[in-house]
């Protein structure tokens, strides 16, 4: 049980590193290139992993395909709405509006796999919601470099992500009961969103002019997605899919104190009422693992 906590942790970590480098990225690359550029490094790398250790040997087929679907159908729109919303709002807004995720999370792990959670856990899941709402609240005076009607519209993004990461983690609890194998499963999963990328040309076009620091950034975002994806994967084996997804949101919390740290942009720099959401996704999260959840 632990173990999934760290899992779930791990997750989040590794998902607030990919969404600052992607920013970083954005500066430099167009954001139809930057996918494919980030799902391009994360296949190639999961594959060859995956190889090298001998875990692609599906059990059958429904469940390589089922993987495969995971990355076509929600990995790959979610990502394409997630990289604009974080061109346009910054990483902090970007990660907190992914809130839809929790949201639809737990109701899909409750009603579709009859999860079943302590009472004390839902208090820490409110705490939770609450700061993360905090988080996506912008500040009243508004960042100077970032324009009301441009944060509203890239928190919409973020939401629509959101929702599919949300349906994407139902499928993938389903997929790691048919074969709970986190490396493999992820690999397939890059493979679907990667043909979805290469098929669309808008990338293609935003490829022509492209400089090292740009691709650099973007191959590290897919390198860091990839560990997020097998922790959150990993961590299916040991949690119910609704602490997972609750793990996992609190992304926004890192997000914010590292592009506090690493990025000059006024608006990624955390307020006060943010750092009180920040204050309230902590405590939640620890009583979640206090409750054992």
């Amino acid at each position: 049980m632990l173990a999934g906590f760290f899992l779930g942790l791990g997750c989040a970590l590794a998902y607030s590193l990919t969404g600052i480098f992607i920013r970083r990225g954005s500066e430099l690359v167009g954001p139809w290139a930057g996918v494919l550029l980030m799902f391009t490094a994360q296949t190639v790398l999961a594959l060859a992993t995956a190889g090298a250790m001998g875990v692609l040997q599906p059990p059958g087929l429904a469940a390589a395909s089922l993987y495969l679907l995971v990355g076509i159908l929600t990995s790959a729109p979610a990502n394409s709405l997630i990289v604009s919303c974080l061109q346009i709002a910054g990483p902090a807004r970007a990660s907190a509006s992914k809130v839809s995720a929790l949201v639809l999370g737990m109701a899909l792990g409750t009603l579709v796999l009859r999860e079943r959670l302590l009472p004390w856990a839902w208090a820490g899941a409110a705490l939770v919601f609450v700061g993360l709402g905090l988080l996506m609240m912008p500040a009243r005076t508004g960042a100077p470099d970032l324009e009301p009607a441009k944060a509203r519209t890239g928190i919409l993004m973020g939401l629509g992500a959101g929702a599919f990461f949300a349906v994407g983690s139902l499928m993938r609890k389903v997929a790691m009961m048919w074969w709970p194998e986190p490396l493999a499963g992820a690999a397939l999963e890059s493979a679907g969103a990667l043909l979805v990328f290469l098929l669309l040309p808008m990338g293609y076009r935003e490829l022509k002019g492209l400089r090292r620091p740009g691709a650099v950034s973007y191959a590290a975002a897919g390198g860091l997605s990839l560990c997020g994806t097998v922790a959150f994967l990993s961590a299916l084996n040991h949690i119910p899919l609704t602490v997972a997804n609750l793990l996992a949101g609190t992304e926004p919390v890192i997000t914010l104190v590292l592009s506090s740290l690493l990025l000059k942009s006024a608006g990624d720099k955390a307020t006060l009422r943010q750092s009180a959401g920040v204050a309230m996704v902590t405590a939640g999260v620890m009583i979640l693992v206090w409750a054992g959840a």
